[in-house]
C-alpha cells in the first residue's frame, strides 16, 4: 500500500523519523556478540567504524571497509544503517537504503539489537507494508535477550510505541486485504447542485428525512455601495417525504418555531417513533464562541397562533435544562432510544479532554436526568461524536479519533449489553472509512442502508456537500426490527381512552408499550425480532376487549400498516380470540397459542374482577357428539392453561358447543376454518 494514500499515518517520513531518532537514539553498538564475522580485519574496521572518537566520515569508511571485507556482517549492517537513517533523516532525504541493511543485520543475526526490529517496522509502517511491520513489531516485543547492550537507552518509550503500532499494523493489513463492500450512490432529489446538505436523519417510521440544507446568503453593508457583497451562509433545517424508501420532493424548510432567527443555524436532530416530538442542536454565536444547545418540541393539535387554522403543529422549541445542557459547554447531535426514554448526545463541557458520548434517563415526570459520561469502550481520551442509537435500541453508531482508525474521525458501531455496558467498538473497515474524517452515518430502520453526507464521492472532491446512502453489509448491521403503524379505532370510530399498544415477546415474555395518540389514533410499534419468537400485539384501554394479532420473529418485512378495530368490553357477548390452534382432532395446544394466551392471561390480569367463560366451537365435519366432546375438552385446555398462569379458577368457565354455533357456511374450507375457533364471553366485569 502506497504511504502517499494514508497521509494521517504516513505524516511526512523525514518529520517522523526525525521524530523517532530524537527520542530513540542508540546507546552504544555491542563490542561482544555472536553477531560478528569471522574476519578479523572486517571486525576491526567494525569496531573502528563504532568509534565515536573517530569522526562520523571515518566511521562510515571503516563500516564500508568492514561490510566489503565480509557484506553479511550483522553488526556492521545494523550500524550502517543506524547511521543512514539519522543522517538522511537530518537533511531531509529518502532513508529506505537502510531497510536492505537492517534486514541483513536481522537475518543474519535475529539477536543483534532489539532497536534493528523497531526501526524496521517503524520503516515498513511509513511504507504501507503492514503485515512486515506488524512481523518485525513482534519481534521486537518478543526479544528477550541478555545485556544491556542489545537495547537502546530508550527501550521502555519503545515497548510502548510498538505496542500501539503492533496493533496498529495488524489493523491495516486486516482491513486493507478484507475491503467491505462500499458502493455510495448520491441521494437525489434531496441533494442539489445549488446547496450543501448534510446531517441527514431517518425517521424511525421511514417515512421522513430530515436534514440540514446551506445556502448562500449575500448581504450588502448599509450605507455603502460596493460591487462586491459579503457572502454568508445560512442553515436552514429541512425535511422531504419518502415512500418505499424513495424520496418523493427535494424537501423545503420546516415552518416555525423553526428557521426563524437568522442567526442561529439548526441541524443534528433525533425524533420519537411517532414523529411527535424532536430534539434538535441549535448553534448561537455568542462574543467569543458558537453556543450550541439541545432543544425539544411536540406536534400538538389545536389551533395554531401562527396560522390560526385548526391543525397538527410544532409546539415553540425549549432548551432542555441544565441537566443536558451547559452554560459554556457544547451539546449536540442528540439520538433518542426507541421508548423515547433515553438520549444520547456529543458534549464538550468542563472537565471533558475531548468530545464525548454522554447520556440522560427521562425521569417519571418528562424531565431529563443528569447527564453522565458514557465512559469507557467508547468515549476515549480523543474526541468521539455524531452518535446514532438504532430503533434497535441495542446498536450505536458514532464517530471517533480515539479507537484504532485510518486517521482522523472513523465511523464504530457498538452493541448495548443485556447488563447495560456497552461491547468493545468495531470500526465500519475500508474503505467506508479512509484517512480522512468519516461521520454523521445513520442507519436505516432496516439495518440495510447508511445515509451520511460528504463532499467527495468516487475519489473526486464535488462542489457541493450532497447526501449519500450505501448499502450496509451483514455483519454490521443492527438488529431485525419491524416497524408496525396502523390506526386503533372502535367499531363507532371513536379512538379508545387510554389505549396503548402492547407487543409480548413469547420466549422472553417481556411486553413492550407503545402508545396510541388519543387525537388521531394512530399508533407506531418497532420491535426487535428473534427468528424463534413470536410476538402477539394487542391493544389495551379502558372498556376495550381483548383483541390480538400475532407475528413471526422470522416475518419476512421490515415495515407494516396494520389498522386495528376494537371491541368495546360487553356482558354476554362472545369475542374470538385469534391463533388457538390444536392439534389434528385433539385437544393439545399447538402453534404460538400459548403466546396469545399469555397475553389474555395479562389482559385478564389488568381487568382483576372480570370473570370470562371459555368456549369451543368446530366446523360439522364428523360425528356431531365428537365434536361437541371436542370443542369441550378444547376449551377446558385453555381454561386450564389460564389457570396455569395465575388466573384464579373461581373466575373461569368453559364450554363446547361443537358445530352448533356456525358463523359461515360450513360447505367451504374458508367457512369452516372460520367456525373453528375460541371464544370468550364476558359474565361479569
Amino acid at each position: 500500500m502506497n504511504c502517499s494514500r494514508f497521509s494521517k499515518i504516513c505524516l511526512n517520513k523525514s518529520r517522523a523519523l526525525a521524530l523517532l531518532f530524537l527520542f530513540y537514539g542508540l546507546a552504544s553498538f555491542a563490542q561482544e556478540t555472536d553477531c560478528g564475522t569471522e574476519d578479523r580485519k572486517a571486525e576491526k574496521y567494525y569496531e573502528k567504524g563504532t568509534d565515536r572518537k573517530n569522526s562520523k566520515g571515518e566511521r562510515i569508511e571503516y563500516l564500508i571497509k568492514a561490510l566489503e571485507r565480509d557484506p553479511d556482517y550483522p553488526e556492521a549492517n545494523f550500524a550502517m544503517a543506524y547511521i543512514r537513517i539519522r543522517d538522511n533523516v537530518r537533511r531531509g532525504k529518502p532513508f529506505d537504503k537502510a531497510k536492505p541493511k537492517l534486514i541483513k543485520a536481522v537475518e543474519g543475526c535475529p539477536t543483534v539489537h532489539a532497536a534493528a526490529f523497531f526501526y524496521l517496522a517503524e520503516l515498513e509502517m511509513l511504507d504501507g507494508n503492514y503485515g512486515e511491520a506488524s512481523r518485525h513489531y513482534k519481534q521486537f516485543l518478543d526479544f528477550n535477550e541478555e545485556g544491556d547492550d542489545k537495547y537502546d537507552m530508550h527501550h521502555d518509550e519503545q515497548l510502548v510505541k510498538a505496542r500501539e503500532q503492533y496493533q496498529l499494523a495488524r489493523f491495516f493489513e486486516s482491513e486493507y486485504n478484507n475491503p467491505k463492500s462500499f458502493d455510495p450512490e448520491v441521494v437525489k432529489p434531496v441533494s442539489t447542485n445549488e446547496s450543501d446538505e448534510y446531517l441527514p436523519l431517518i425517521s424511525p417510521d421511514n417515512e421522513l428525512m430530515l436534514f440540514t440544507r446551506r445556502d448562500k446568503l449575500k448581504q450588502n453593508p448599509r450605507g455603502t455601495a460596493v460591487k462586491s457583497a459579503r457572502v454568508d451562509y445560512i442553515e436552514r433545517f429541512s425535511s422531504a417525504k419518502l415512500k418505499n424508501s424513495k424520496l418523493l420532493d427535494q424537501g423545503s424548510p420546516l415552518p416555525p418555531p423553526f428557521n426563524e432567527e437568522k442567526e442561529q443555524n439548526y441541524g443534528g436532530a433525533a425524533v420519537t417513533i411517532n414523529n411527535k416530538e424532536i430534539f434538535i442542536t441549535i448553534c448561537t454565536p455568542g462574543r467569543n464562541y458558537v453556543n450550541c444547545d439541545i432543544y425539544t418540541a411536540e406536534k400538538v393539535y389545536g389551533v395554531n397562533p401562527r396560522t390560526k387554522e385548526k391543525e397538527w403543529y410544532w409546539d415553540e422549541l425549549k432548551p432542555l435544562d441544565e441537566t443536558v445542557n451547559t452554560p459554556k459547554g457544547w451539546e449536540a447531535q442528540p439520538t433518542l432510544s426507541r421508548d423515547g426514554k433515553t438520549l444520547i448526545f456529543a458534549s464538550l463541557r468542563e472537565g471533558s479532554k475531548g468530545i464525548d458520548l454522554y447520556q440522560s434517563k427521562r425521569q417519571p415526570d418528562g424531565s431529563w436526568g443528569q447527564a453522565m459520561n458514557l465512559g469507557l469502550p467508547l468515549n476515549t481520551e480523543a474526541n468521539e461524536k455524531t452518535p446514532f442509537f438504532h430503533a434497535d435500541s441495542r446498536t450505536l453508531y458514532f464517530s471517533s479519533t480515539g479507537h484504532l482508525n485510518f486517521g482522523g474521525y472513523d465511523v464504530f458501531y457498538s452493541k448495548l449489553n443485556d447488563d447495560g455496558s456497552w461491547s468493545e467498538p468495531i470500526n465500519l473497515g475500508y474503505p467506508i472509512n479512509t484517512e480522512s474524517d468519516e461521520h454523521g452515518y445513520v442507519v436505516s430502520t432496516d439495518g440495510k442502508r447508511v445515509y451520511y453526507a460528504a463532499k467527495e464521492f468516487e475519489g473526486q472532491v464535488q462542489e457541493k456537500v450532497n447526501i449519500y446512502s450505501f448499502k450496509l453489509y451483514e455483519e454490521a448491521r443492527p438488529e431485525k426490527v419491524v416497524v408496525m403503524k396502523g390506526s386503533v379505532r372502535n367499531k363507532n370510530g371513536k379512538v379508545p381512552e387510554n389505549a396503548e399498544v402492547n407487543v409480548r415477546n413469547s420466549v422472553t415474555e417481556e411486553v413492550e408499550k407503545f402508545e396510541v395518540d388519543s387525537i388521531d389514533g394512530n399508533y407506531t410499534a418497532i420491535v426487535t425480532m428473534e427468528e424463534d419468537a413470536d410476538y402477539v400485539f394487542n391493544i389495551e384501554g379502558k372498556d376495550v376487549a381483548f383483541n390480538n394479532y400475532t407475528i413471526s420473529g422470522d416475518i419476512d418485512t421490515s415495515y407494516m400498516d396494520v389498522d386495528m378495530e376494537v371491541d368495546e368490553v360487553s356482558l354476554d357477548k362472545p369475542y374470538r380470540i385469534d391463533n388457538i390452534t390444536f392439534k389434528t382432532n385433539s385437544a393439545s395446544l399447538s402453534g404460538n397459542s400459548k403466546s396469545t394466551l399469555d397475553a389474555f392471561a395479562h389482559y385478564l390480569d389488568q381487568n382483576p374482577t372480570m370473570k370470562v367463560s371459555i368456549e369451543g366451537h368446530t366446523d360439522n365435519v364428523g360425528d356431531p357428539e365428537s365434536n361437541l366432546t371436542l370443542s369441550t375438552e378444547r376449551a377446558f385446555t385453555v381454561m386450564e392453561y389460564l389457570q396455569s398462569q395465575g388466573i384464579s379458577s373461581d373466575r373461569l368457565s368453559f364450554k363446547g358447543w361443537g358445530a352448533k354455533k356456525p358463523l359461515a357456511s360450513n360447505s367451504t374450507e374458508k367457512g369452516r376454518a372460520k367456525n373453528r375457533r375460541t371464544e370468550f364471553v364476558i359474565k361479569s366485569k
